[in-house]
């Protein structure tokens, strides 16, 4: 066993790779963003430029963006922001296009399971029964 442990610590990963390792779900969200740019007709270099970015954030914060929250993603585009060398600011730009790509393609998933939490809180705050609970839109 010890064997097959030393072989993957001398094998580099890509930070990609690496996030699907480490971060719970990455692996399923690396999956779900490859199939809707293929679908959608964009680029390999858009795939690559956006898996890397969310890679980055992933690893950054230790869980998949969908749980990272807006305070947690400003400190982190703001990190970006202040040690670009570039006045392009390439390295922001593309973490937040790639942020931007995940919450209107892939969080789109999550939904229903937002709609139906929204629908519990408002049964909780109301006292209606759970019967009459309406998904949010």
């Amino acid at each position: 066993m010890e064997k097959a442990t030393s072989k993957l610590r001398k094998k580099l990963f890509s930070i990609e790779e690496q996030a699907c390792h480490e971060i719970h779900d990455f692996g399923k969200l690396f999956q779900e963003l490859q199939d809707k740019i293929v679908l959608s007709g964009q680029s390999k270099s858009t795939l690559n430029n956006y898996a890397l970015k969310l890679a980055q954030v992933s690893l950054y914060f230790g869980k998949p963006p969908q749980h990272i929250s807006e305070k947690e993603i400003n400190r982190y585009l703001a990190l970006l922001a202040r040690k670009s060398e570039t006045p392009s600011l390439s390295d922001f730009k593309f973490a937040v296009f790639g942020l931007r790509y995940h919450t209107k393609h892939i969080c789109s998933l999550f939904q229903p399971i937002l709609s139906i939490w929204h629908g519990l809180v408002y049964y909780k705050k109301s006292g209606h029964s759970p019967e009459n609970i309406k998904p949010a839109n």
